[in-house]
C-alpha cells in the first residue's frame, strides 16, 4: 500500500509532531508512504518515508495556493498513491480539490475554523473518503455542523510523545509550567493573573511558559507592569520539553478551545499533574474519561487523572484556576495520586494502539 501524509510543514506545532509520528508508525507497519510538505525547515520532527517538499513561496496568496493545488494532484497520479492522509485545514482542502482516496484529520474545533474555510467545507466535506477526529468531542461537532459526513467519521486520539521513562520524586511544588503558542486561543492571561492572585502567599511559587506568538510583547509587558519579571519566565518552544516536564512540577493550561491537548498526554507521561480548563475538546476526556464528553465543569473538579476547571472568559477562569493550583500546592496526598496516575492514562495513547487505529481506517 502506498500512502501520503500531507501537511504544510513538519516542525513546531501539535499536528506536524503527529503527523510526523504516524509516518514513523505506518512504516513500521509495512506501509510505503510518501511525506508531503509544503516547504521545509531547517529542524524538523523524525518522520519516515520518501520526504517530498513543495518548494515554492512559503507565504499565503491564490497563485500559491493553485500551484500546491496541481503539485498534489501531479503527485497522486504520478506516484500512484492508494490513499492521502491531510493534517490542517489548507492540506484538508487541496487534499480534497485533488481528488483519489482521501483522509482528512480534523486537529481543532472545528468552530474555531474561519468564515471562508467552514464554507468551503461544507461545500466539498462529503466528498472524503474518512475523516478522523482528533477527540470525541471534535467527531461530534463536525457531525453537527456538517450532517452530511455522518457514517464517515470516526476518533484517533494523538499517539503520546516517544519520551523516556521518568520515575518522579515527590516534592512540593514550585514551579508551574505552560506549553503553548501565545495566542487567543491558549488565553495565557488568565494563567498570569492566577499567579498575581497566588504570588503574594506563595513567595517559592515561579511560572515558566514555553511558546512563540503573536501575544508575547503583550504578555511580557503585563510580566513587567506587575513586578513579576523575577518569578515568571517566558521562553521560545524548546526541542528539550522533555526535560521541562521533568523539571516542573505542575502543568496548567487555560485554553479557550483545543481539539485534543497533546501537552496535557506529554505530561501524564511523565508524572506530572494538570489542571486544564474544561474547554471544547479533549482535556475532559483524557483526564475525566468516566465523565460524559459534553459535560462542563460549574466548579473546580478534582477526576481521577487531574483537574478541570470553568471555562467563562472573565474573572472567574483565573479565579477557580488559582484555586486548583493552591488545592494541588496544598494537597499532598491529590498531588501523589495525580503522579502516579497519570503514567497509567498515558498508556491509553501508546503508540502501538494509536498504529493499528490507523491501518484500520486505511484498510476500510
Amino acid at each position: 500500500m502506498k500512502v501520503g501524509i500531507l501537511i504544510h510543514k513538519c516542525s513546531g506545532g501539535g499536528a506536524e509532531r503527529v503527523a510526523s509520528e504516524i509516518s514513523l508508525l505506518l512504516v513500521e507497519q509495512g506501509v510505503e508512504v510518501y511525506f508531503l510538505t509544503f516547504f521545509k525547515e531547517d529542524k524538523e520532527y523524525p518522520h519516515a518515508g520518501v520526504r517530498l517538499s513543495f518548494e515554492q513561496e512559503k507565504t499565503g496568496s491564490l497563485l500559491v495556493l493553485f500551484m500546491r493545488l496541481r503539485w498534489v494532484r501531479r503527485l497522486k497520479r504520478e506516484q500512484k498513491l492508494d490513499a492521502v492522509i491531510s493534517f490542517l485545514p489548507e492540506a484538508n482542502l487541496i487534499n480534497l480539490l485533488t481528488g483519489g482516496d482521501t483522509i482528512l484529520s480534523f486537529r481543532n474545533n472545528p468552530e474555531s475554523l474561519s468564515t471562508a474555510y467552514k464554507v468551503l467545507f461544507g461545500l466539498t466535506l462529503h466528498g472524503a473518503k474518512r475523516i478522523v477526529a482528533i477527540s470525541k468531542g471534535v467527531e461530534d461537532c463536525l457531525i453537527r455542523m456538517y450532517p452530511a459526513v455522518r457514517g464517515k467519521t470516526t476518533t484517533i486520539y494523538n499517539p503520546i510523545a516517544p519520551f523516556s521513562a521518568y520515575e518522579r520524586p515527590i516534592r512540593s511544588v514550585k514551579r508551574i509550567i505552560h506549553v503553548g503558542r501565545f495566542s487567543n486561543q491558549k488565553a495565557q492571561q488568565h494563567l498570569l493573573e492566577a499567579f498575581r492572585i497566588l504570588a503574594p502567599t506563595r513567595p517559592e511559587l515561579m511560572l515558566r511558559m514555553i511558546g512563540n506568538g503573536v501575544r508575547k510583547e503583550e504578555f511580557e509587558r503585563w510580566i513587567q507592569e506587575n513586578d513579576l519579571a523575577d518569578r515568571i519566565e517566558m521562553i521560545p518552544f524548546t526541542w528539550e520539553i522533555e526535560r521541562e516536564y521533568e523539571e516542573a512540577d505542575l502543568l496548567v493550561l487555560c485554553s479557550v478551545y483545543e481539539g485534543f491537548g497533546n501537552v496535557i498526554t506529554e505530561a501524564l507521561t511523565k508524572g506530572l499533574p494538570v489542571i486544564s480548563t474544561d474547554c471544547p475538546f479533549g482535556p475532559r476526556e483524557i483526564l475525566a474519561p468516566t465523565t460524559l464528553v459534553n459535560e462542563v465543569a460549574k466548579q473546580v473538579e478534582i477526576h481521577e487523572f487531574g483537574i478541570l476547571t470553568p471555562w467563562d472568559d472573565g474573572e472567574e477562569t483565573a479565579k477557580c484556576l488559582a484555586k486548583a493550583i493552591a488545592r494541588v500546592i496544598d494537597d499532598d496526598e491529590l498531588r501523589i495520586r495525580l503522579q502516579e496516575w497519570g503514567p497509567k492514562r498515558a498508556k491509553d495513547f501508546s503508540r502501538e494502539k494509536v498504529g493499528q487505529a490507523w491501518r484500520r481506517i486505511l484498510n476500510m
